[in-house]
């Protein structure tokens, strides 16, 4: 699960910046933006995020912060 995006939540099966992967009934935008490595940084949920949001949110090593 290395490559899971920062800030997915597993065991809920959601975003923990906002609940947003989790909820999208699109299952690609879950496996596109929650968990793969190459994308989880465009995701709106994280774009949209302040830096503060991002760092007290993560659940795992951001390697941006």
């Amino acid at each position: 699960m290395a490559d899971v995006c920062p800030y997915y939540e597993t065991n809920y099966k959601q975003c923990n910046l906002d609940g947003y992967c989790g909820k999208n009934p699109d299952v690609s935008h879950k496996e596109k933006y929650c968990l793969t490595s190459s994308y989880w940084k465009e995701c709106i949920s994280y774009t949209r995020s302040d830096y503060d949001r991002k760092v007290s949110k993560k659940l795992r090593p951001n390697p941006d912060l």
